[in-house]
């Protein structure tokens, strides 16, 4: 008979001095929180009030939320990477809403009107209709309207002086976590029209910065995204929704314009790469379709006017660029479409100047459009020459 002595390794000698030194140690260097996370306050749950996390969400892998905490864009230590912050073994749609609102230190509220004062007047993708049913705390919100409201935190937040060291900003790694929560989200098979205005703010910041190809893969993306909801099917807004139906409406049509418009900026600076806009969301962009409610027109400072012309001119740059991309067999034609065109373009330019009031130009997309397809066809063919 055999017998199979089972050796264990051996046991190391507790230092039990030792040990109280290192926990008190390390007792003093976490800095703990006010009050409780917001988390253990909902649940009852004895806090630790321990900082970035509290031991209890720690231990339960959940995420953990001081309320007022603020993320610092100066700080020295690194973001945690994703999977710290979302666990993917217990990965839900409240767990990406909570850790996508640990990134926000402004009130539901706040960051709307941070929308309406910065973004809405030029690239206008949300019914103000949305001011009505906004929640009161991001522990009410949706996963959708956090995430679009983090975006719109992004993009209205300046770039801060590059510290020459490596490291990344906060703004760096906020745009970091949102490429990474949308891409998770998306995953999860979770989509709503808030998701795609998110994709779009994004795209938008990225071109706003000149992050290539970031921007040329964001708006193919987005443009699927929006595919996938249907955005195509025309229907156009009403001059004053007065049900969330017809306020999701004119967003399907405000959101499908701007994805346009980006799509045929991007073309441009992407080269001798494809619009991706041609085959998809055809029916907004029917000409002998009327986009915009009949109520503004002859109001020039209203947003969606704005964006009207924004989309003119992006029309005006798509039309130049496709000429000298694809240009036919007569050489005598091709010029003289060119020509054409960038009379049209001075044209429109010349209605922006006189639209657009002289402090406020600098802010006018569509003016920015013309100027760029006007220099793309004098690259192009007055050099050429």
């Amino acid at each position: 008979m055999r017998i199979h002595v089972i050796q264990y390794p051996a046991i190391q000698p507790l230092n039990l001095k030792q040990d109280k030194l290192v926990s008190m140690n390390a007792r003093r260097r976490v800095h703990l929180a006010g009050k409780a996370c917001a988390r253990c306050r909902s649940q009852k749950r004895r806090c630790d009030r321990a900082t970035p996390q509290c031991g209890l969400c720690r231990r339960l892998r959940q995420a953990c939320h001081y309320e007022g905490q603020a993320v610092s864009s100066s700080s020295s230590t690194p973001s945690s990477p994703l999977d710290a912050e979302l666990h993917l073994g217990v990965l839900n749609s409240s767990h990406i809403k909570d850790a996508i609102a640990t990134k926000l230190t402004s009130a539901p509220s706040d960051i709307f009107a941070t929308y309406i004062q910065s973004i809405h007047p030029w690239f206008p993708i949300i019914a103000l209709a949305l001011q009505d049913q906004l929640p009161k705390s991001w522990s009410e919100a949706s996963l959708d309207y956090t995430l679009l409201a983090l975006c719109i935190s992004l993009l209205c937040t300046s770039p801060p002086a590059s510290s020459g060291d490596g490291t990344l900003s906060g703004l760096q790694s906020t745009y970091l976590h949102i490429k990474s929560w949308i891409a998770v989200i998306e995953g999860l098979g979770i989509t709503s029209l808030k998701i795609v205005q998110a994709r779009t703010l994004v795209t938008l910041f990225e071109v706003a910065h000149g992050f290539y190809p970031a921007a040329y893969i964001s708006i193919g993306t987005t443009v699927r995204a929006a595919d996938a909801l249907k955005l195509h099917d025309y229907s156009p807004p009403s001059s004053s929704p007065s049900t969330n139906e017809e306020s999701a409406r004119e967003e399907a049509v405000l959101v499908g314009c701007a994805i346009r418009i980006l799509d045929r900026y991007i073309t441009v600076q992407s080269g001798h790469r494809p619009l991706l806009t041609c085959s998809t969301l055809k029916g907004i962009y029917d000409p002998n379709k009327v986009l915009w409610p009949t109520g503004i027109d002859k109001d020039t400072g209203h947003p969606l006017w704005q964006l009207s012309r924004l989309f003119e001119a992006s029309t005006l740059l798509d039309n130049i660029h496709n000429a000298l991309k694809n240009p036919t067999s007569e050489r005598t034609f091709n010029t003289e479409e060119i020509r054409l065109l960038v009379e049209t373009s001075y044209t429109l330019r010349t209605l922006l100047i006189e639209e657009v009031e002289d402090a406020d130009q600098i802010y006018s997309g569509g003016l920015g459009l013309c100027q760029t397809g006007i220099l793309l066809a004098y690259e192009n063919v007055v050099h050429k020459s």
